[in-house]
């Protein structure tokens, strides 16, 4: 970590709420921290230490910087609009932020057409949230992870050549589980058959995770990623490009995961390979894997 980077970022931080700093600033900020290292020189995470400088809660932060990730796209797609925007407190933004999820061409005439007060654009957003059918987070979510591992896998298929590493004399097929292995429950297995007996099996897990404002997730992830991994010959992580991107390719490296490699979904609808495997798992439990396991890896029906 370069300390006297951190410190010149911390000085953004520092009192930020008294002295009514830009939440643009703040959101910036906090990203440039969490690209620097995990945490800061004591060990405590960089989420913890703008909170204590800033005078703003972590959730306040973290709310910040997802809509910082809003308006970093619209800067980029349409900078007009983003323009128009940042002229809007960031109670107006954020809330704007949350209709363009669920209605984009509401939202994209609320920027046009200002005027609005804090009270209309909650109004706006709760009649949009009902006549959708309510705003479920649980089967948004859902729905959320099933498009972004459909989208990942039909990728990864137009080359699949460094996910079987090269290995001959092996016939390869990615399956979804129909039934979950005991000790891990992957979104995919790459499984080698060798004259149709199971040779080896790889694991694709697929998380739908977004900028800095889900690095929690991330983290969370990666403690199951320390176990599950440990049952496979290679365990690959799909991921879209970004800051939780980032955690994840640092936990790696942090919990010394030899097995697991990191697919990025970047931004270009393309597949990037920041991270290959470099060796087998680390307690090595694959052995684990019965014979009755492996007559279950058969396709679940979906198409392969």
């Amino acid at each position: 970590m370069n300390k006297v980077n951190a410190e010149e970022i911390l000085r953004i931080l520092r009192d930020a709420r008294k002295q009514n700093r830009p939440w643009t600033e703040l959101a910036q900020a906090l990203r440039e921290l969490e690209a620097l290292s995990q945490t800061d020189e004591s060990g405590r995470p960089w989420i913890q230490r703008a909170e204590t400088e800033s005078g703003y809660s972590a959730n306040q932060l973290r709310r910040m910087a997802k809509v910082a990730q809003y308006q970093s796209f619209l800067t980029k797609t349409e900078p007009e609009l983003a323009s128009k925007l940042l002229e809007r407190p960031f109670s107006h933004v954020e809330m704007i932020s949350k209709i363009w999820s669920l209605d984009e061409e509401q939202g994209r005439d609320l920027i046009t057409r200002p005027g609005q007060t804090f009270r209309d654009l909650l109004g706006i957003y709760g009649t949009i949230s009902e006549t959708s059918g309510g705003a479920d987070p649980i089967a948004a979510g859902k729905k959320a992870a099933k498009q972004f591992r459909e989208k990942a896998l039909g990728l990864i298929k137009r080359d699949p050549r460094k996910l079987y590493d090269g290995q001959t004399g092996l016939e390869f097929e990615i399956l979804r589980p129909i039934v979950p292995f005991r000790y891990a429950s992957p979104d995919y297995y790459v499984v080698g058959r060798d004259d149709g007996k199971v040779a080896r099996i790889d694991a694709i897990d697929c998380y739908a995770l977004y900028g800095g404002s889900q690095k929690d997730a991330a983290l969370r992830k990666m403690i199951l990623v320390a176990t599950e991994c440990t049952f496979f010959t290679r365990f690959w992580i799909v991921i879209p490009e970004g800051e939780s991107a980032d955690t994840v390719l640092w936990e790696c490296d942090d919990l010394k995961l030899a097995n697991v490699g990191i697919i990025l979904v970047g931004v270009d609808q393309r597949v990037h390979w920041p991270r290959q495997p470099l060796g087998p798992p680390v307690p090595d439990r694959r052995g684990l894997w019965t014979d009755y396991d492996k007559t279950r890896l058969r396709r679940d029906g979906e198409p392969n």
